[in-house]
């Protein structure tokens, strides 16, 4: 009787391909979120219309729930924000998402500037976790500011809860 002889490799990738069989059956593929699902406001009062504009034919909606948010670091927020802005820094997007964002229609992720790489990165995975309405304001702070808007300074204001019902100065909870 001859003996089968098996090549030390093929066990090895026998189990590599199971192992990835494994990963994709559990979920561990996400689809890439590219540039062209980013949708971009070319001004603020674009950007504040997205938000406040009631929905449905005739208004019938009512208004969307919004925030603006901003992924910089907290000495930066502290620094300066669009009031009523809610900072979600990048690195802490995964973990708090879904608390942070619980029950917003639309994003408005904004950042520092014009070349803010940082906001496109915050856009595309929000857009890859499942957020349908999340928008980039080009320019970020510095277009708000030039177009005569307020900035303010200080740390993040603990949230609200829907029983408190305050809306910012510019339309948002």
């Amino acid at each position: 009787m001859k003996k089968l002889l098996r090549h030390p490799s093929s066990s090895f990738a026998a189990a590599g391909l199971a192992a990835a069989a494994l990963t994709l059956s559990l979920g561990g593929c996400t689809p890439k979120t590219d540039d062209t699902k980013i949708t971009w406001s070319e001004s603020t009062s674009e950007a504040v219309d997205l938000m406040t504009k009631a929905r449905g034919t005739f208004g019938i909606n009512g208004t969307p729930t919004a925030v603006w948010l901003d992924p910089r670091s907290e000495m930066l927020y502290e620094a300066g924000h669009i009031p009523g802005a809610l900072n979600l820094p990048f690195p802490r997007l995964e973990a708090e998402h879904t608390a942070a964002l619980k029950g917003v229609d639309v994003i408005v992720v904004y950042g520092t500037d014009y070349e803010d790489t940082l906001v496109k990165a915050v856009a595309k995975r929000l857009i890859s976790l499942n957020y349908e309405e999340v928008y980039i304001l080009r320019g970020g702070l510095k277009a708000w500011t030039r177009d005569g808007n307020t900035v303010e300074a200080g740390p993040a204001k603990p949230k609200e809860t829907e029983s408190d019902g305050a809306e910012s100065e510019n339309g948002t909870r």
